[in-house]
């Protein structure tokens, strides 16, 4: 549409707009491109793994794949869903994306057929990218969604559509809408979750909003804790446009002592010993490293 189509006012109009004013403007945008969700992704991370921290790598010929892969949906989701609305909401919804997927190669909870069928929630076991866990999760999904219950037999039965076919059967097999659809999802229903992200960034925020996520009644139970507060660090620079090009920062944090959990010296009535995750006194202290993901 060439100016002389409107109005006379608007094309005599002189029109001024401060650059900084217009980058804050075009940022509220909670689209991200390709190149910006692999940037999400960080470089650098430290695992738990028995007692000691060892170091994970995502580096940008994977990270630019993944992105490519999921961008779609995950944009999808959270725009369809308001977490998109802020980028603090993003930097929470990410931060849990990460350990709950692997760096987005894992939409099915771990461990094997066996292991799997050892739990009591199974076969309603961890499904999508915040992966969905127990039946009545699952029933309350595929009713929002509105699924067609069209099963009468089968292990799927009571709920009536299979989850399976949609959202994942295996890690190479999977609906990826419905895999960011159903995590997003999850975000909005859990109470309050919302609110814990909109609280802020900070180490208390991110505790919360993983307790929130992940459940557990004390901090030592959540899992995934130590990857969930490095990823925030990382991704407030990259998603807030915080000027930090400190190549690592200090955590300090109380979380378990072991990943495994440790026998207690009690057994159950089988005689099989009793095993928690205990509290590690004094805190843990980890240096983070913050490389930027970049080709």
């Amino acid at each position: 549409m060439g100016m002389e189509g409107l109005p006379e006012g608007f094309r005599n109009a002189e029109w001024h707009f401060h650059p900084g004013e217009f980058v804050r403007t075009y940022s509220r945008c909670g689209w991200l491109s390709n190149v910006e969700l692999a940037q999400c992704f960080p470089r650098k991370q430290k695992h738990l793994n028995g007692t000691t921290f060892h170091d994970v790598q995502c580096r940008w010929t994977d990270a630019l794949p993944r992105a490519t892969r999921w961008a779609l949906p995950f944009n999808k989701a959270t725009r369809k869903y308001g977490i998109a609305g802020t980028r603090q909401r993003l930097v929470h919804f990410f931060a849990h994306v990460i350990p709950e997927t692997g760096f987005l190669t894992l939409v099915k909870e771990g461990g094997g057929l066996q292991y799997l069928q050892s739990k009591s929630y199974f076969p309603y076991y961890g499904r999508g990218l915040i992966q969905l866990t127990h039946a009545e999760t699952y029933g309350d999904y595929g009713a929002f969604r509105g699924f067609p219950r069209t099963l009468t037999t089968g292990q799927y039965h009571l709920l009536g559509w299979d989850p399976d076919q949609y959202i994942c059967r295996s890690n190479d097999d999977y609906n990826a809408v419905n895999c960011a659809d159903s995590a997003a999802w999850f975000v909005v229903d859990k109470p309050n979750l919302m609110k814990k992200m909109d609280n802020g960034i900070e180490q208390d925020d991110a505790v919360a909003a993983s307790k929130a996520v992940n459940g557990g009644s004390t901090i030592e139970t959540v899992n995934g804790l130590d990857v969930r507060l490095q990823s925030i660090m990382f991704l407030r620079d990259i998603l807030m446009d915080r000027v930090a090009d400190a190549p690592s920062e200090s955590l300090t944090f109380s979380w378990r002592r072991n990943s495994a959990r440790e026998p207690t010296g009690q057994f159950k009535s089988d005689g099989t010993p009793v095993k928690r995750f205990i509290l590690k006194v004094p805190p843990w202290q980890i240096v983070v490293p913050l490389d930027k993901q970049r080709p």
